[in-house]
C-alpha cells in the first residue's frame, strides 16, 4: 500500500514498525565503508617513496620552462604527454594530460559533442534525433 493511501493510524504503526527496523540495526554496531575505488594498505605502500620525492628544494619546472606549480597547461605537461604517448604508441600531440577529475573532462566531452560537431562531416549530438552513447563509469575518479 502507498503512504498517500494511509490512514493516520496505519502511518503510525508503519513509523513504529520503521523505527524498531532502525533500532534493531543500528544496534549491531556496524562500521561500513561505502566508498568506491578504495585502495588497500599494500596498493598504498606501493607510492609511499613518491611521497619523498617532491620536497621544498624540488625544481618543479617543466622541459621547456613553465612552472608546474602554477593553474597548469591546457593540455598538460608536456613530459607526461610523452610518457604517455610513449605508452599508447602515439605521438605527444595525440595526448592531453588532464588534471585530478576526469570527471570534469567527461563532462565537458559530451558536453561540446552536444552543441559543436564532435568530428569533420558530424552534426551536433543535439540535432542528431535518438542520439545514444555509452558511458562506461570507472568506479573511481
Amino acid at each position: 500500500m502507498l503512504y498517500k493511501e494511509m490512514n493516520t493510524a496505519e502511518l503510525r504503526a508503519e513509523y513504529e514498525k520503521l523505527s524498531k527496523e532502525y533500532s534493531d540495526i543500528k544496534a549491531m554496531n556496524l562500521s561500513l565503508n561505502m566508498s568506491r575505488g578504495v585502495p588497500c594498505a599494500e596498493q598504498l605502500e606501493i607510492s609511499r617513496s613518491m611521497l619523498d620525492i617532491i620536497n621544498s628544494d624540488a625544481e618543479c619546472v617543466t622541459i621547456d620552462g613553465q612552472d608546474c606549480r602554477n593553474y597548469g597547461i591546457m593540455d598538460g605537461i608536456p613530459s607526461c604527454k610523452k610518457l604517455m604517448a610513449d605508452v599508447m604508441g602515439v605521438t605527444p600531440d595525440m595526448v592531453m594530460v588532464g588534471g585530478n577529475s576526469s570527471l570534469n573532462m567527461m563532462f565537458d566531452t559530451i558536453a561540446c559533442f552536444m552543441t559543436t560537431s564532435p568530428a569533420e562531416g558530424c552534426a551536433p549530438w543535439f540535432e542528431v534525433k535518438n542520439r545514444k552513447f555509452l558511458c562506461p563509469v570507472p568506479g573511481y575518479d
